[in-house]
């Protein structure tokens, strides 16, 4: 998505120039076709960490680029890939724990001392399993999004804008070229460009110095069979809000514009994996889990098949900010990658502000306080021989399923409650 992002942009903003989009299979059969589909205002860690971290003024700026980049999606999406995009309610983060509820109330302070257009609500009946009194972080600034059509109809976007576009074309190596230039060798043949930008995220490992720190994980998600027209209303329609858990493994769920429902969440791997048949054995786990929390949503939907089911793999970094930067390569050679699980977002954005950097080779744009625009940084976790400990530590953070099923904490709906009240707390 990232690298159909910036093809399109150049032939935007640079018509003249020759372009050239080179996949290595085909558009969305990676991980750019694999994502729930949540687009949400987030960038980077969670506000409070941020603000903490870096302070109010770059806490503030992550999410306004937030806001800006499901700007950009929708905008992106409206003119090349209609289909790919529909708008929702916006997204409740709710807390399903202890913990979760802390982290919930703590981000709404932080949200509320930057001035941020984020705010706690009623969640009511469309927060379950959690009760209808349950406070929720309430992001208006959201939509659902199929990202292999995104994916596919930015491919053909830059296709039709005279960008060649190559598929099935494995890149085998970056050489350095003649006048500055860069060749890449690809198993089809050889290209030579002035400019050459990497964004295909942690398999970037034979192609570049290692990233660093950056650690692969294994996600995993699932989608039901059509809902029933009764429960799908109940569960507020194909427009519903998206409600995700405040927890770093918790459940997250949208439902499709076809009423499907689709789950994420809960157990990761860390990749590559300990032993053979280990990732078979933690899907399981995973889809388990999630099968689990979607029963305590709504009992009719114990009954409702599961009938589509996948994983796909994500980078994570030891700040929770990707990763953009010149590599240190003869040539120019760019790269991204490092998007945290939140890359409907940071891709496209992405792929603008690459396209300008690489017409205009600005190091770090004139807005950016020096938080995107870096070279990797080590991290002791991201070390091979850490594996397992981090595995370890993931698997400590995984919450239970179902607390408020198990606790019996429903509490009954009062008569003429809507799904969402929009009363500020």
């Amino acid at each position: 998505m990232a690298g159909c992002s910036t093809a399109v942009h150049l032939a935007l903003l640079r018509p003249d120039l020759t372009v050239a989009l080179v996949d290595a299979c085909s558009p969305a059969v990676g991980a750019s076709g694999r994502g729930t589909g949540l687009l949400g205002p987030r960038l980077g860690p969670p506000v409070d960490v941020a603000q903490r971290r870096w302070g109010d003024e770059a806490a503030r700026w992550l999410h306004q680029q937030s806001v800006l980049g499901v700007s950009a999606v929708w905008e992106l999406a409206s003119r090349y890939a209609p289909e790919a995009v529909t708008r929702c309610v916006g997204q409740l983060m709710v807390g399903f724990t202890t913990s979760e509820r802390a982290d919930v109330l703590r981000r709404a302070y932080a949200y509320s001392s930057l001035g941020l257009d984020v705010g706690l609500v009623v969640a009511g009946t469309q927060a379950a399993p959690a009760p209808w009194t349950e406070f929720a972080l309430l992001f208006p600034s959201a939509a659902g999004v199929d990202p292999r059509a995104l994916t596919i109809g930015l491919a053909g976007a830059a296709a039709e804008l005279g960008v060649s576009v190559s598929d099935d074309s494995p890149v085998i190596s970056l050489d350095p070229g003649t006048g500055g230039c860069t060749t890449v060798r690809t198993r089809r043949g050889r290209l030579t460009a002035r400019a050459v930008v990497v964004t295909v995220d942690s398999a970037t490992s034979s192609l570049l110095p290692p990233a660093g720190d950056q650690i692969g994980l294994e996600v995993c998600a699932q989608a039901t069979a059509p809902l029933p027209p009764d429960l799908l209303a109940e569960l507020g329609g194909a427009s519903a809000a998206q409600v995700l858990s405040a927890g770093v493994l918790g459940a997250y769920r949208r439902i499709t514009p076809d009423g499907r429902l689709v789950i994420g969440g809960g157990p990761v791997t860390v990749l590559p994996a300990r032993r053979s048949g280990l990732q078979a054995v933690r899907r399981a786990r995973t889809w388990e889990w999630q099968r689990t929390w979607l029963n305590g949503v709504h009992a009719d939907l114990a009954g409702i098949e599961l009938d589509h089911r996948w994983s796909g793999v994500i980078t994570i970094t030891r700040d929770g900010l990707p990763v953009l930067a010149r590599a240190d390569l003869r040539g120019e050679v760019w790269f991204a990658g490092g998007w945290n699980g939140h890359g409907l977002v940071a891709t496209v954005m992405a792929g603008a502000r690459l396209a300008e950097s690489v017409l205009r080779d600005l190091r770090v744009p004139a807005d950016d306080p020096g938080l995107l625009w870096r070279p990797p940084r080590r991290w002791a976790w991201a070390h091979p021989a850490a594996r397992s400990m981090v595995q370890a530590y993931l698997d400590s953070l995984i919450p239970d399923p179902v607390p408020y099923v198990r606790s019996r904490r429903f509490l009954p709906r009062p008569r003429g409650q809507t799904d969402l009240t929009g009363a500020t707390a």
